[in-house]
């Protein structure tokens, strides 16, 4: 059975084009108050690098393995094991909570310019 495509669908599809890594980034940094060596040196217990992580695949449209590379982690297992970690902080640290909403709230405004 072959599949039709109404012109409408395809009309109302959502078609928003990715950020570049590079201003995702920026973006965070400035908002957590980091350089940018930061993202890309491995530090313990910091949640910088899993914020990155998490901006970059939803508005970069980075797979985890493509962030892996991007921040110097040997697999996209790492970043999710990251993710992880940042959701588990998230229910609990109200700061960084508001400071990830006001970053995704930056970047959302960035992708519609």
């Amino acid at each position: 059975m072959e599949e039709r495509i109404n012109l409408e669908d395809v009309a109302f599809r959502n078609q928003i084009e990715p950020l570049t890594k590079e201003c995702v980034v920026d973006i965070v940094c400035s908002v957590l108050g980091v350089e940018k060596d930061v993202v890309y040196t491995r530090q313990r217990d910091s949640l910088v690098r899993p914020v990155v992580a998490q901006m970059l695949c939803k508005f970069a449209g980075m797979t985890q393995r493509d962030v892996a590379g991007e921040l110097n982690l040997k697999s996209g297992v790492a970043v999710s094991c990251q993710l992880r970690k940042l959701h588990k902080v998230l229910a609990e640290d109200e700061a960084l909570k508001r400071a990830v909403e006001n970053i995704s709230e930056k970047l959302d405004n960035e992708r519609r310019k």
